[in-house]
């Protein structure tokens, strides 16, 4: 009776150390939302990621792919790399339901620029998937996994290629020398405000605000209206 009692505690501790390897391995954390997705410095950090697919929030896209494809419990991943060729493989362990996974990648959280998308027919548990792209330097890219009619697995991300980007240092916005941006008439249409691009086609994510208020516009260069008084301090991120 000694002996059945220490053994169900070998098993529960053992039970227990497998949980916290698993949520330790689960890191960086998924987002349910694509435009929530922290944005990660390169595909690197995904290599090795091993997890399953928590998400109680299906894609907000009508299809997951051009193809087809319904979302039901989507996880998203954000990620900028260094361009070029990269390969991502996913690994399918045991599912709760034996429906599988979907994946793929967007080049935005706007369902219009589909990188690479594996919907129909569903990963099967037990399978291993390997995708290639070539992506664009320092540019924003969206990684998402969805089960097959809610199906959530165990699953295993190893990638190739995608290193973090060198970025140049930003200089003063219109390239002015004493920081200072020239005044602006109320009334004015279309005023440009700009910062130089970065080399070799790198496209970032650029943030910009005008009193402290975030501007709708995440390129190198942004045109704004002045209908109305404004203290004008156009800033960059």
């Amino acid at each position: 009776m000694h002996k059945l009692r220490h053994l169900a505690w070998i098993l529960i501790l053992i039970f227990l150390v497998d949980q916290i390897q698993l949520s330790a391995q689960c890191e960086p954390a998924m987002s349910e939302t694509c435009v929530n997705a922290i944005i990660l410095c390169s595909l690197d950090e995904l290599n090795g990621y091993a997890c399953n697919n928590p998400s109680t929030i299906p894609s907000h896209c009508d299809s997951l792919c051009s193809g087809g494809g319904v979302g039901h419990n989507t996880s998203w991943w954000a990620f900028v790399t260094d361009g070029g060729n990269v390969t991502i493989k996913l690994t399918i362990g045991g599912c709760t339901t034996s429906q599988g996974l979907q994946f793929g990648v967007w080049g935005d959280c706007m369902c219009g620029e589909e990188v690479i998308c594996r919907s129909i027919p569903c990963l099967p548990p037990g399978s291993e998937n390997s995708v290639s792209a070539k992506l664009k330097p320092c540019k924003t890219y969206y990684l998402w996994i969805d089960g097959c009619s809610g199906d959530i697995c165990d699953f295993t991300i190893n990638t190739a290629g995608g290193v973090s980007p060198t970025l140049a240092v930003l200089n003063f916005i219109n390239d002015e020398p004493d920081e200072i941006i020239e005044p602006v008439c109320v009334g004015a249409c279309d005023y440009s405000f700009s910062v130089t691009k970065q080399a070799d086609g790198c496209e970032p994510y650029y943030v910009w605000t005008l009193d402290g208020i975030e501007v709708n516009n995440h390129t190198s260069e942004v045109k704004l209206d002045f209908q109305s008084m404004s203290s004008q301090q156009l800033a960059d991120e």
